[in-house]
C-alpha cells in the first residue's frame, strides 16, 4: 500500500488534470477537532493545529502538531506530504508520537479529507490512520481551515 501511494506522489506531477486552480493564496491554517480510537490511544478527545504550504497545484507539504488527551496524554509530531485532488485531499505524515512519559515512537500517518467551502472558510470531515509501534489506531473528525 505505502508503495502505491509513493507511486502516486510521483507520477501526478506529469498531470494537472486533477488539480483544481487555487483561488487563495499557497498557504493553509487549519484546526484539527476529533477523537481518536480507543485501543491505543483511550478514545481520547484529539485537537491539532496544521500547517501547509502549496508547492505546486497537486502538491504541499506542512506540519501538523497533534494533541490527545483523556486517560493518557499524547503529543503527535509530523510532516504531511499532501496530494489534492480537487475538494479531495490524501496524505502521508510521517512523524513520532510523544506519549506522557516521554517515550517516543516513530508513526506514519495516512489520511484522507474532503473539502466543503463555507464562504472564506473550509470545512473538511477527516479521516487518518496512524501506524505505530505495530499497531494501527484511527483518528477521525473536521479539519476547520483558511488558506492565506
Amino acid at each position: 500500500m505505502f508503495r502505491v501511494l509513493i507511486a502516486v506522489f510521483l507520477l501526478l506531477p506529469l498531470t494537472s488534470v486533477f488539480a483544481e486552480e487555487s483561488k487563495e493564496g499557497k498557504n493553509h491554517l487549519g484546526v484539527f477537532v476529533g477523537l481518536t480510537e480507543e485501543d491505543r490511544r483511550e478514545k481520547a478527545p484529539t485537537l491539532a493545529i496544521e500547517y501547509a504550504r502549496r508547492l505546486s497545484e497537486p502538491f504541499s507539504i506542512g506540519g501538523m502538531a497533534e494533541f490527545a488527551f483523556g486517560d493518557a496524554n499524547f503529543l503527535i509530531l509530523a510532516v504531511p506530504f499532501n496530494l489534492h485532488l480537487n475538494k479531495w485531499k490524501l496524505y502521508v505524515a510521517p512523524g513520532v508520537e510523544i506519549e506522557e512519559d516521554g517515550d517516543e515512537k516513530y508513526l506514519t500517518r495516512l489520511g484522507i479529507e474532503y473539502g466543503f467551502e463555507v464562504g472564506n472558510i473550509e470545512i473538511a470531515p477527516t479521516f487518518n490512520v496512524d501506524f505505530v509501534d505495530d499497531d494501527s489506531v484511527m483518528v477521525v473528525g473536521v479539519v476547520f481551515g483558511k488558506d492565506f
